[in-house]
C-alpha cells in the first residue's frame, strides 16, 4: 500500500491539536514511522497554495516532528531517518506514479525501492 502524507501537519498544527485533545492526540499526526516499519511506502505532499511548494521542509517535519512556534517534538517514536524521508519524497514518489524507471536517474541498479 502506498499513502501519502501531509508531514507537514506535525509542524503547523501539533500544538493546537494537544491544546484542544490532549498531548496524546497531537503526538500521533501522520504515523510515518509506524506505517513504513508495517511495511507500507510512504509519500509525502503538501497542501498547496496553502503552502509552498517546498520539500525540504517536509523532509525536515518527517524526520524532527518539531512544532515551528514551539520548537517541542511530538511523537518522536514516529520520526524518520534522513533516508527514509528523502525516499518518500524521490525514489517512493515515482514508483507510487509509475515512472520510477524514468525520473529516478541516480538509482544503482542494485537498489529496490520499497527495501529499508
Amino acid at each position: 500500500m502506498i499513502v501519502s502524507f501531509y508531514s507537514c501537519a506535525v509542524s503547523l498544527t501539533a500544538d493546537r491539536w494537544s491544546a484542544t485533545e490532549g498531548i496524546a492526540a497531537g503526538s500521533e499526526i501522520c504515523p510515518v514511522k509506524w506505517f513504513t516499519d508495517c511495511g507500507g511506502i510512504q509519500t509525502h505532499h503538501l497542501d498547496s497554495p496553502v503552502l509552498i511548494e517546498d520539500y525540504i521542509y517536509s523532509m525536515w517535519s518527517a524526520i524532527y516532528r518539531r512544532s515551528q512556534f514551539t520548537g517541542k517534538v511530538f511523537g518522536a517514536h514516529h520520526c524518520l531517518t534522513a533516508y527514509e524521508a528523502l525516499k518518500g519524497i524521490t525514489l517512493n514518489a515515482a514508483y507510487q506514479f509509475k515512472s520510477e524507471k524514468s525520473k529516478v536517474l541516480f538509482q544503482p541498479e542494485s537498489w529496490q525501492i520499497w527495501s529499508s
